[in-house]
């Protein structure tokens, strides 16, 4: 039963390096999990407070445009007749290029009813603006057309006498301005400011413009009453750049910004995008390096989605060096812990086995002196002579019974008696009696004949 514990524990002890090896590596498993959990909570929080920042950054500078239009309707409100002079000066006191960013031009949409449409044109050009028209042509029942446009750049000059009612997605934020009295932006739409190159998704916000000294309390009176609109054209790349200054370059990098139309997230949808080079890019939901927001704003009663996600530069502190330290740091420790038990192991295997084979060698050894001994005890028995064998101290180890019958009595009766008092004396080479003190240790008693 000893023999098979002993065998047991010997077993045992040759995989206990690798028991410990496993559970150092297990634990170092856990420990590289933990603290990349860690990490990427730490990234996650980051990154969330990035696109908290993004989604109130855009939100705060379209409220500030909705201020620019609510102040340049103030300014036909507080008129009887506002010229073109006098909207171009307003304007450009405004100093959009510094003070808002990112706004294509900010104009003055007049509504002409179908009767009118003719007497308009007239007007227009006496007023100066040659080759003036409203466009497209075709008949409808009412017509709008912009009259004012500023700054009077190229590209807003080529937008003068443009009917927006004649566009659906123009016309349904007008009407709802009108209606509602409020601040209205329309969903995306092609600037007619835009040529063949560069093209920019845009959009637009509306204010209404009503006659002075006329009510516009209820949907009717406005209907009846409207004068106009004041408006602000966007184009958005333009406009995100302006709203984003310095960060633009660091969205570029580490996160890319998609701005929809609407809740839909649809190609035909995508109103912005951070990086065209990964247009219509979604990730995965299954990614788990990825971090993705996805925010709704609304601003002039129409939504636009945000999704805001990290690219490769953001995630590169998901890389883990701190985690792959400490990981690599607890592996080796482990390894080195498991190194050091198997040579320990290996040790007391050794030395167990050199114990066992000395035990071994010993066994033979005493097994072969006892063979050694047993044969010089035959070997004196059998002698003709008396033998003694005693020690240092004089005292009878050893006689032969041939010494015993020479003595006259059993050998047990001389084991262990000191030769002084034997019975008998011995004679020297010289024939003298020797003393004891030089008795030889061993000698043998030869029987006289």
């Amino acid at each position: 039963m000893l023999s098979k514990l002993l065998l047991s524990d010997r077993v045992w002890s040759r995989f206990l390096p690798f028991i410990v090896l496993g559970i150092g590596l297990v634990l170092t498993y856990l420990l590289y999990v933990d603290v990349g959990e860690q990490s990427r909570h730490a990234l996650n929080v980051r990154f969330n407070a990035r696109a908290g920042e993004i989604s109130h950054n855009i939100t705060d500078h379209l409220n500030n445009y909705s201020q620019l239009l609510k102040g340049t309707a103030g300014l036909f409100a507080a008129s009887e007749v506002v010229s073109r002079s006098d909207f171009r000066q307003y304007i450009s006191a405004l100093q959009l290029d510094k003070q808002y960013p990112g706004v294509q031009g900010i104009g003055y949409a007049e509504q002409i009813p179908a009767s009118d449409r003719e007497f308009h044109i007239e007007s227009m050009r006496r007023a100066g603006v040659a080759a003036y028209s409203v466009w497209p042509g075709g008949v409808r029942s009412s017509y709008s057309s912009i009259v004012y446009l500023e700054p009077s750049n190229w590209r807003n000059i080529r937008a003068i006498g443009y009917d927006m009612l004649s566009d659906p997605v123009r016309s349904e934020a007008m009407r709802r301005a009108m209606d509602t009295d409020q601040l209205a932006v329309s969903g995306k739409v092609t600037l007619v400011q835009e040529t063949e190159s560069d093209v920019q998704p845009g959009f637009l916000m509306y204010l209404p413009v009503y006659r002075n000294g006329l009510p516009h309390d209820t949907p009717e009176q406005r209907r009846a009453n409207l004068q106009g609109w004041v408006y602000a054209a966007f184009r958005s790349n333009d406009l995100m750049a302006g709203v984003l200054g310095e960060q633009n370059t660091v969205l570029r990098n580490m996160v890319n910004l998609l701005i929809y139309d609407g809740d839909a997230r649809r190609g035909d949808k995508l109103l912005y995008n951070s990086d065209p080079s990964a247009a219509g890019f979604l990730p995965s939901a299954t990614d788990e390096h990825q971090f993705q927001q996805i925010r709704t704003i609304e601003i002039g009663g129409h939504k636009w989605t945000l999704v805001m996600s990290s690219k490769p530069d953001f995630e590169a502190g998901l890389q883990g060096d701190k985690a792959l330290i400490l990981a690599s740091l607890a592996a080796g420790g482990s390894a080195l812990l498991a190194a050091l038990l198997w040579s320990l192991v290996n040790g007391r295997a050794r030395a167990e086995r050199y114990a066992d084979k000395m035990n071994l060698e010993l066994r033979e050894a005493a097994q072969q002196l006892k063979a050694k001994e047993n044969y010089q005890q035959l070997l004196l028995e059998n002698l003709p002579a008396g033998v003694v064998i005693h020690g240092a101290s004089g005292e009878v180890r050893y006689c032969n019974s041939i010494a015993a019958e020479l003595f006259g009595v059993p050998i047990e009766a001389l084991l262990g008696k000191l030769t002084r008092h034997l019975p008998f004396i011995l004679i020297g080479e010289n024939g003298m009696p020797l003393s004891p003190d030089d008795i030889p240790v061993n000698y043998v008693i030869k029987p006289c004949c």
